[in-house]
């Protein structure tokens, strides 16, 4: 420190300053206005404005040690809500988590606030939700449990359940395109269904109709496909009965 290399310690406790009747009364307070200088030359501008009524290195010594007690007190204070609001977001990563709250207590352990291996198992349970709540009854019910297994115990869960989400998903997946519903099809049935056919008919090559409902098809088929057709002519001698099997004719007789 400053102060002790240039032997000017001693000006910070305001019990040791002389008597002003004192013969080193003199010189104790030109010492202490060096005192002071240096004190000054150590702190932020914000600082010393604090100290600039301050009339001995005593009193602005006093006035920044209770500055920097009630900022530690507030910031001891401030950490210690948030380490008990520290909460596992929903679906998040549990690593990512242990991260956080070991850096939460690294910062309250550097402001003086030391926190029992215990009581970090307490509210390292306490944050997590409701799906970690079958291993933390696992966990309270063990004894001799530590951070570190505590840990190991909720990493294995954690990746356990990633598993078996993405299995879930997965599945869920597969049974969703295996139902999905695509465009209609005609399945052989006519279009007069409602259902407007948009291809081509493979027998007049014109768009709208298939080739089982194209007309020139029909056409065609009841031409090739007529009926039987029988003509009888009766005489004294027999019957003549002339049929036709599509366009050749048949001629028998009976007597």
């Amino acid at each position: 420190m400053r102060l002790a290399k240039k032997g000017l310690l001693e000006h910070l406790d305001a019990m040791k300053a002389p008597e002003e009747g004192d013969a080193s009364a003199s010189t104790w307070k030109v010492n202490d206005m060096k005192a002071f200088a240096i004190v000054s030359t150590m702190i932020s501008t914000n600082l010393q404005s604090m100290v600039r009524t301050a009339e001995t290195t005593a009193k602005a010594w006093d006035i920044l040690k209770t500055f920097f007690l009630r900022q530690s007190m507030h910031n001891r204070v401030q950490l210690r809500r948030q380490l008990h609001e520290f909460k596992l977001a929903k679906g998040g990563s549990i690593m990512d988590h242990f991260l956080r709250f070991d850096e939460l207590c690294m910062t309250m352990q550097a402001v003086g606030q030391e926190i029992s291996q215990d009581e970090h198992l307490v509210i390292l349970l306490g944050s997590l939700t409701r799906d970690y709540d079958p291993i933390v009854k696992i966990i309270e019910n063990m004894p001799g449990m530590t951070l570190f297994h505590a840990k190991e115990m909720l990493r294995r869960e954690y990746d356990g359940m990633a598993r078996t989400e993405h299995q879930e998903i997965a599945l869920k997946s597969t049974h969703t395109s295996k139902y999905k519903k695509g465009p209609r099809r005609h399945m052989g049935r006519s279009s007069s269904r409602g259902e407007k056919f948009s291809g081509r008919c493979y027998r007049c090559n014109k768009y709208g109709h298939k080739r089982q409902d194209c007309k020139a098809e029909q056409v065609e088929t009841e031409r090739s496909g007529e009926r039987e057709s029988i003509y009888c002519v009766k005489s004294d001698v027999s019957w003549m009965v002339i049929g036709q099997w599509g366009k050749q004719p048949h001629v028998s007789r009976q007597k």
